[in-house]
C-alpha cells in the first residue's frame, strides 16, 4: 500500500479545490517519475468513495493495463474498455483515447476523465466529449504540458504545477545523474517534419558514423559498467544493430519495438524484475512506461522534442527503493535509494541533445497558452577533457579544470539574469557557508577546492562556483 508525499498531498488539496469552486477542465504538471500515477490513483479512489463515476483515459493499448494493475495494487475494483476485454459494469473504467472516441455513444457519462500523457490532448478529442458529456469534469496529467508546434492546451481552463526537477532531486524523490557526452552529432543538412527531425534522414546518418554503435558499448563499459540501461537509437534498425553488438560483447541486451518478436509485455516484465538488464528502443518505451531499475541511459537519438527528450531521461531518473527504510525523510530516501542500486543516474549523450534541449533538472517555465518558436542558443558546451556539460562562459571545467582556449575578441558580456548563471549541482544553502568557509581556508587552487568539496558532499560543479564565483578566486590551475 502506498503512502502519499506532502507534494502529492497538495496536488490532490489543489485540484479538489479547482472542482469545488466550479472548475470544469484543469491540467497537472509534475515530471516524470514523481508520482503523477499516484496523484490519479488516489483522486480515483477519492471519487469512487463519494459514488462518482470517473473514467482513466490514455493514448497506449499498453498503459490501459499498467494503468489497471496499479488500480488493483490498491484494491479499486474497475473495467477495462478495449477490444477482447469484457464488459464489466463498473463506476471506474481505464479506456484507451482511440476507444474512448469510437465508444463514446455506448458508454455512460461519468462525473469525470483522467487523460494521462495530456499534452497529447486534442480540441477535436474536447470538443467531441463535452458535445456528448457536458457535465464531465477533465483532469490532464503530465510531465510536459508542451507542443512542438507552439500550439496552446487552450481546452484547459487551469493548470496546477508540482516543484521542479532539480527539487525532486534534491530531496531524494529522483535519482540525482551524471551526464557525459562521448560524441556530437551532426545534424547539418537533415530536414525537418512535424517539427522534428526527419526520421529517414536522422537514421541514414547515424549508419554513415561506422564507429558510432561501436561508441555506446565503449563508453557504457567506462561509465556505467553493470548498470542496468536502456538504448535510444533513431529506429528499429538501429535498435537493433545496437542490441546486436552489446549481445556479441556478452552483454544481455533485446531490441524492444513494433516488430519485436513474441510478448512485448513479457519483456517488459523481465526488464522490470532484472531478468533483462539492457533494453534498446526506438519509440516503444517512452511515455509512462514503468521500469524503475534502468539506471544507465545511452541517448542514440536526436531529438527537436523536448517532450521526448524529457520522457527518455525519466526512464533513468525514477527513484528505486530499497525497503526498510523511512521514505517520510530526505535521509530515510537518500539510504533507500543508495541501498536500491541508483546512487546516481549515468547519462550518455551520442546525440547532441544538451545543445537543444539543456540538461534535466534546468529549470524550465510551462505554460496553457503555448510556447514561442526560436531557436535558443544553448548554454552548455562540451569539455574535451572529461565530456561533461560545462556553462559556455566557463573559462575552466569545474569538473577536471581543464582550461578552454581563450577566443581572441571574444566580447566579455555574460548576461546577469536571474537563474541563468546558477551552475549544475548548485549547493544547497544548509551546506553553503560550512563548505565555503573550509574551501576559504584549506584549498589552494581549483584542483584542491574541487577535492576538498568532494570530501564533504559537494560536487565539481560546486566547488568551482564557491571557489570563482563565492571566493572570487581564479579558475586557472595554480591561481589564487
Amino acid at each position: 500500500m502506498y503512502k502519499l508525499f506532502d507534494h502529492q498531498e497538495k496536488a490532490l488539496s489543489e485540484i479538489d479545490d479547482f472542482y469545488t469552486h466550479g472548475g470544469n477542465s484543469c491540467l497537472f504538471q509534475a515530471p516524470t517519475g514523481s508520482g503523477k500515477s499516484i496523484v490519479g490513483v488516489e483522486f480515483i479512489k477519492r471519487m469512487r468513495d463519494q459514488n462518482k463515476p470517473i473514467y482513466f483515459v490514455t493514448h497506449s493499448k499498453s498503459l490501459v493495463w499498467q494503468f489497471s494493475e496499479h488500480l488493483t495494487d490498491i484494491g479499486v475494483s474497475h473495467g477495462i474498455i478495449s477490444p477482447g476485454a469484457p464488459t464489466l459494469r463498473y463506476r471506474i473504467q481505464v479506456i484507451s483515447a482511440a476507444s474512448l472516441m469510437s465508444r463514446i455513444n455506448m458508454i455512460d457519462e461519468p462525473w469525470g476523465l483522467i487523460f494521462e500523457e495530456a499534452h497529447h490532448s486534442s480540441t477535436t478529442m474536447f470538443t467531441q466529449i463535452l458535445k456528448k458529456w457536458p457535465k464531465a469534469h477533465l483532469l490532464g496529467l503530465t510531465a510536459t504540458p508542451y507542443r512542438l508546434s507552439g500550439e496552446p492546451l487552450s481546452m484547459y481552463e487551469h493548470m496546477i504545477l508540482s516543484p521542479p526537477v532539480k527539487w525532486f532531486i534534491d530531496n531524494y524523490f529522483l535519482a540525482d545523474y551524471d551526464y557525459y557526452i562521448p560524441q556530437d552529432f551532426d545534424t547539418t543538412g537533415i530536414h525537418h517534419i512535424a517539427g522534428d527531425f526527419k526520421a529517414s534522414e536522422i537514421a541514414e546518418r547515424a549508419k554513415e558514423d561506422k564507429t558510432r554503435v561501436g561508441n555506446f558499448v565503449k563508453h557504457y563499459e567506462k561509465h556505467s559498467k553493470g548498470l542496468p540501461g536502456i538504448a535510444f537509437g533513431t529506429g528499429i534498425e538501429d535498435s537493433e544493430n545496437i542490441a546486436k553488438l552489446f549481445r556479441e560483447s556478452g552483454y544481455n541486451m533485446k531490441s524492444l519495438h513494433s516488430k519485436t518478436e513474441g510478448n512485448i509485455k513479457d519483456l517488459l516484465d523481465d526488464a522490470k524484475n532484472g531478468k533483462l538488464p539492457l533494453i534498446a528502443t526506438c519509440n516503444l518505451i517512452g511515455e509512462g512506461v514503468d521500469v524503475k531499475g534502468l539506471t544507465a541511459m545511452l541517448d542514440g537519438r536526436p531529438s527537436e522534442s523536448l517532450v521526448i527528450q524529457m520522457q527518455h531521461w525519466g526512464r533513468v531518473l525514477r527513484a528505486c527503493y530499497a525497503p526498510g527504510f523511512d521514505l517520510s525523510t530526505v535521509s530515510g530516501r537518500r539510504d533507500a535509494m543508495i541501498a536500491g542500486g541508483k546512487g546516481k543516474a549515468q547519462i550518455l549523450d551520442f546525440s547532441s541533445n544538451y545543445l537543444r534541449h539543456g540538461l534535466p533538472d534546468d529549470e524550465r517555465t510551462w505554460s496553457l497558452t503555448g510556447a514561442i518558436k526560436e531557436k535558443a542558443a544553448s548554454k552548455y558546451k562540451r569539455c574535451p577533457s572529461c565530456q561533461r556539460p560545462v556553462l559556455t562562459f566557463a573559462a575552466t571545467c569545474p569538473y577536471c579544470a581543464y582550461e578552454f582556449p581563450k577566443q581572441a575578441a571574444a566580447p566579455e558580456e555574460t548576461p546577469e539574469r536571474d537563474g541563468e548563471l546558477i551552475p549544475i549541482g548548485e549547493l544547497k544553502s544548509a551546506d553553503k557557508n560550512e563548505v565555503t568557509i573550509k574551501i576559504a581556508r584549506e584549498a589552494h587552487d581549483l584542483k584542491s577546492a574541487i577535492r576538498i568539496g568532494k570530501e564533504n558532499g559537494i560536487n565539481s560543479q560546486g566547488a568551482w562556483y564557491i571557489w570563482t564565483r563565492v571566493l572570487k578566486k581564479s579558475a586557472h590551475v595554480g591561481g589564487k
